[in-house]
């Protein structure tokens, strides 16, 4: 017992441990970011976006990560997947307004509340969106 004791403390203060333990792990890389988006565009090839409420919450969630962060560019462009993947939902067009309020981008934050209006003529949302508009066209150089 007290020669196994002996056999590991040596172990443990000797070179050797750290060795078999690096030789056990996984071989460290740099992480890379992988996007795999179902809105690509091929040439001459226009893929269809079908409704899809999880994606559409993932890209939310993603895009309200990034807001966070105040990467407004990388924001818009999940609340703009969001939009695809969800066109009934007001809220990715809302948070997509946000952004582009932030971006001072006063013209496309318009645009994307006459989209949501267009998509959207039943939703009780409309009279937000309209009246977003009133005030985002006072600011329209």
């Amino acid at each position: 017992m007290r020669v196994c004791l002996f056999l590991l403390m040596s172990l443990i203060h000797s070179d050797l441990l750290p060795a078999a333990v690096q030789e056990h792990q996984a071989p460290t890389r740099k992480p890379v970011l992988i996007r795999a988006d179902r809105t690509t565009d091929r040439e001459g090839e226009v893929e269809v976006i079908h409704p899809d409420p999880i994606e559409a919450e993932r890209n939310i969630r993603v895009g309200d990560f990034y807001f966070k962060r105040k990467n407004y560019k990388a924001a818009r462009e999940r609340y703009r997947d969001a939009v695809k993947y969800s066109p009934r939902r007001p809220d990715p067009y809302s948070k997509l307004v946000r952004v582009l309020e932030r971006m001072e981008e006063f013209g496309e934050a318009v645009e994307v509340c006459r989209q949501f209006i267009e998509t959207n003529p039943q939703a009780p949302q409309v009279n937000k969106f309209q009246s977003r508009i009133k005030k985002l066209a006072t600011r329209v150089p």
